[in-house]
This record gives C-alpha cells, structure tokens and sequence, in this order.
C-alpha cells in the first residue's frame, strides 16, 4: 500500500490560468481523489497537523476563510543533505555496537576525533547554505544558478522534480515519517517539521500521460507528491475525520 494514493491539483486564484508554477511560488494544494474530492491540504500552524479541509458547499469558500493562511504553502528547491546523512551515519556506526570491538590507540581515536570535527564543520557550513536558500527564496532573489548553469530566470518546476514544500503559516517543512499513521497503520505518517531534512523531498510526478517528466508544471495541473526517502511513497489523505485519530498530535 503507498504511503500516499491520492494526487493533488495546485490552484492560484484564476482558476483558468495556465501559468507556470516557478520555485517561491504560494500554492494551494487540492486533493482529487473519489472520496475527498475537493478537499484542501490544511496545516495546523499551532499543532503541527496536516489534513484536508473539505468544503462546505461552495469550495471557493476557501479563498473567503479567515484562515485562509493555513493552506498556502511555499514551493522551495531541493535543499541538500548529504553531509547530513553522512554525519548520521557515523554516529549510527559508533553508537550500534556492531563491528570489532578491538581497542584503538590513542592515535586512532585522536584521527576519529578529528574526522569527526570537520564532518561536523561541514554541517554546519550545510546547514547555513540551506538557510541561505531558503530566505533568497522568501525574498524573490533565488535564481537556482548553481543549479541550472547560469540561468538568471526564476526556475520553473518540471515534472520530475525534486522540491520542498513550506507551511507559509508556521514556517514548516511538509515531512514524511518512517512511523505508521495513526489512521492508516499501512501507510507512513506526514507532518509539519520546523526542522527542514531529507525526508522533506518530494518528487512532483505527473498524474497523466498528457504530461510527461522534464515537462512544465502548470496551475491546475493534476499531479502526483512522491516521497524521496520512502521511493513510491504518494501523498494521500485519509477519509479519517480528526476526532477519531488516537492521538491529536501526530498527523494522517
């Protein structure tokens, strides 16, 4: 079963526009699916949960609602993890057990300690370029150069895409995690994640053959969010309403 079934449709506020979707764009994500058709993914700024608002009546009573900031979300590029995962790595290995448990020299845990400090460094370094993304992206000024050879245009996103999706309201990453959801125990669990990581990468796939991958996203292009680390992991919402979900904390 896939973490997530259903695909979502981004919309701006013309509903017959065709324009193309870039990286820094505000979107609205709306669930197409036989059950929740019509239903807008939701982020609760204050717990952290994800779901789909459906609407009562008229759908474009969404764009009217007070809360009209909980469902926009930022489309960010693909941050980079690599030292990250690396680090993560190493202290998984020295904190398993596994391996010789032979004595090193001092020579060979001072060598350890050393390799270690600059991995950390390199994190850190990481860790602020990925910062540094971020706000240029906020701010209108990412241009994606180092990316894609020099460009000066703000990129447009393509199906076949890597990209970070951004809770405007609260500032969080849309996260895949390893644990079940609470609803579904055959699926994954989402979240909003202050800390942004690789499990923060989707891959924007197309929903239809009309579109293909390395085509351009358009506004109200049906599409599907596959999730990075979980390959063939889709973004899906549950048909289970928020009370009857055991813990009101974790997310669908």
């Amino acid at each position: 079963t896939p973490l997530f079934s259903c695909s979502v449709v981004m919309e701006d506020q013309d509903d017959s526009s065709l324009d193309a979707v870039t990286i820094g764009d505000l979107i609205v994500l709306k669930a197409k699916s036989n059950n929740i058709s019509g239903g807008y993914l939701r982020g609760d700024g204050a717990g952290l949960n994800l779901g789909v608002q459906l609407p009562e009546g008229n759908e474009v009573g969404i764009r009217d609602s007070l809360q009209f900031e909980d469902y926009v979300f930022r489309v960010c590029p693909a941050l980079t993890y690599r030292q990250k995962n690396e680090l993560e790595a190493v202290s998984g290995r020295s904190s398993g057990g596994g391996g010789s448990k032979r004595r090193k020299s001092i020579g060979q845990m001072e060598a350890a300690a050393a390799a270690l400090s600059m991995l950390e460094s390199r994190v850190e370094f990481e860790e602020a370029s990925n910062a540094a993304v971020i706000n240029q992206v906020k701010q209108g000024l990412y241009t994606g150069a180092a990316i894609v050879g020099g460009d000066s245009k703000v990129p447009l996103v393509r199906y076949g895409d890597i990209v970070m999706l951004q809770h405007v309201k609260s500032g969080c990453f849309l996260t895949a995690l390893e644990s079940a959801a609470p609803c579904d125990p055959e699926c994954r669990a989402t979240k909003l994640l202050e800390k942004d990581s690789a499990a923060g990468l989707f891959k924007l796939t197309p929903r239809f053959k009309a579109q293909t991958e390395g085509s351009i996203v358009y506004y109200n292009h049906t599409l599907k969010v596959e999730s990075v680390k979980m390959r063939g992991m889709l973004l899906h919402a549950s048909t289970t309403p928020y009370s009857d979900i055991p813990d009101p904390l974790n997310p669908l």
